[in-house]
């Protein structure tokens, strides 16, 4: 049987340093997305922004897909289709993932 220790395990090309790199790039990222997502915008817009600067930053290698969730959206589990045609409301909250 498999413990903890197994499953946290990293392979011998990891790096503490690139994946610091790599956290700091993620977040610019998500910081660029939130700079463009708006009120009246729906969902299906914010996440081909979110596509198009994912892939000008060379992040779009598509290990799943990419989730900007709005309104009810934003409680459905990783993975769920969202509601087609969710519109961001001025006080609404989003998520991106």
């Amino acid at each position: 049987m498999k413990t903890l220790q197994d499953y946290e395990q990293v392979g011998s090309a990891f790096s503490v340093e690139s994946m610091l790199m790599v956290r700091t790039k993620t977040r610019d990222v998500i910081h660029a997305i939130a700079a463009r997502v708006h009120s009246g915008m729906e969902e299906e817009e914010a996440v081909s922004i979110a596509k198009e600067i994912l892939t000008t930053h060379g992040m779009r290698r598509g290990w799943h897909e990419v989730y900007e969730r709005f309104g009810t959206n934003t409680v459905k589990t990783f993975g769920a289709p969202s509601f087609a045609g969710m519109v961001l409301g001025e006080n609404d909250i989003f998520l991106s993932t």
